[in-house]
């Protein structure tokens, strides 16, 4: 029997595509790799910006957060000690110092013009002045820290708002990295079961006992003895395997 054309075509196709299927998953492999290492470079300038974002507007969330603990203190939330504590540092400020002597240097001035440097009036004036002075600085204190307060309160919503923003920019990169790998298996897989397919196709265009055995048959001889012990040509063209 002679060798089948369209099996020859057939096998040669097939390995043809098993060649051409491994010069594709590489390729293949080419294009994940491009399309993994620009998902890292994208997930790493989120963090990296992030970071630099972040370490730009800290100094605003520490003063904040300082000011929150002087407020506090102030407040006498922390403890009798620790408000005591502020109030004292407060009268010994500069502000405070600066305001007093000042009023003070005014009463003493307008009590020596008017005569009444010795009496009571003034020793009282005196007192009230400095009690209201205390007053005034605490309230501007307690004004000055609510805003810085308000401002590091303010740099720490933004810093959430960034950072939930950057993370859902990763989350996104993260997500295209896993569907590029997995499109490189599918698509690999898909090569390998294409060219399987195509051999057993072409082998099966073999005549005999149909399919693989007919591949048998032919690469594997399949003659018979005559009655004169002669081998009558077989099916094959070599010895069988089946």
């Amino acid at each position: 029997m002679a060798f089948p054309l369209a099996a020859a075509a057939g096998i040669g196709s097939a390995i043809g595509g098993i060649f051409g299927g491994k010069g594709q998953k590489k390729s293949i492999d080419k294009a994940a790799q491009a399309q993994l290492q620009a998902a890292q470079l994208g997930i790493d300038e989120q963090r990296r910006q992030f970071d630099t974002t972040r370490g730009d507007l800290m100094p605003w969330l520490q003063a904040g957060q300082a000011a929150l603990g002087a407020e506090q203190d102030l407040l006498g939330l922390s403890g009798t000690e620790d408000q005591a504590a502020a109030i004292a540092a407060l009268k010994g400020s500069p502000l405070f110092q600066t305001l007093f002597d000042t009023g003070e240097e005014a009463i003493l001035a307008n009590a020596s013009a008017t005569g009444g440097l010795r009496g009571g009036n003034t020793n009282r004036s005196l007192a009230d002045f400095g009690s209201d002075t205390l007053t005034r600085v605490i309230q501007q204190q307690l004004a000055n820290l609510g805003g810085l307060r308000g401002a590091g309160q303010t740099t720490g919503t933004a810093l959430g708002q960034i950072g939930s923003a950057s993370a859902g920019q990763v989350s996104q990169l993260l997500g295209q990295q896993g569907a590029a790998q997995a499109d490189n298996y599918l698509s690999r897989a898909a090569i390998d079961a294409m060219n399987t397919n195509n051999l057993f196709s072409s082998l099966a265009l073999f005549p005999g006992m149909g399919g693989l055995k007919g591949v048998g048959n032919i690469f594997g001889g399949g003659g018979n003895r005559n009655p004169y012990g002669i081998m009558t040509p077989g099916g094959g063209i070599g010895g069988g395997i089946y």
